[in-house]
């Protein structure tokens, strides 16, 4: 009597197909940042657990500045974490130590992740941001663009008249944005960042 049973170990060829395709298919993550040894650990540990609760098929990474101690980046990893430690950008020529220390100094290291070129596109969230849905789907936007929450340009804050006119109507939250990695692109922001005066604004419209 023949067998109904089907076989279904791979041959050769097969192997070497899949494991081709595999390759070749873009790598993407979700990304997000921490500093300090402070509770915001736990917002990014709660931010990988919705993660896995809405059942993403995409890794979170975290990157990491060196002040972030063992015991947090033990959370991290039993989080299923990637962890991956970055360097402090300091991009100003006249900054001074209490500078470097304040808030500018570790908004301007979250550029770095621009420096992930191992992805091909990543959704950053803020380590304070949740989940409660599947958002997957956004890595499927159309290559070549940043997309983000779109917020219209607060009344209060005055537009740099050397920036010239018109003010623009909008900028984005950078709480989540979805990008594209690029070492050239890190390399112009910082160039960006080093060549035009600071101005009152930071990069989340809840620190307005």
């Amino acid at each position: 009597m023949a067998s109904n049973v089907m076989n279904t170990k791979p041959n050769a060829s097969t192997v070497v197909t899949s494991s081709a395709k595999a390759m070749s298919l873009p790598k993407r993550a979700y990304v997000t940042f921490l500093a300090g040894n402070g509770d915001d650990v736990k917002g990014v540990t709660g931010l990988a657990k919705g993660l896995r609760k809405v059942k993403s098929k995409y890794p979170l990474v975290v990157a990491v500045l060196p002040d972030v101690p063992e015991e947090h980046r033990k959370l991290l990893h039993d989080s299923e974490c990637k962890v991956k430690e970055i360097e402090p950008v300091y991009p100003l020529k006249n900054q001074t130590p209490s500078v470097m220390a304040s808030h500018d100094h570790i908004k301007y290291s979250k550029l770095r992740i621009w420096q992930f070129v191992e992805y091909s596109k990543m959704i950053y969230l803020e380590g304070d941001v949740q989940v409660y849905s599947n958002i997957d789907d956004l890595f499927d936007l159309n290559d070549g663009y940043i997309y983000a929450p779109r917020f219209p340009w607060p009344e209060f804050l005055k537009w740099p008249t050397e920036f010239g006119t018109p003010r623009p109507c909008c900028y984005f939250n950078a709480s989540m944005f979805v990008f594209e990695p690029g070492a050239s692109i890190f390399d112009d922001l910082l160039k960006t960042i080093a060549s035009i005066p600071p101005i009152p604004l930071t990069e989340q419209v809840k620190q307005l």
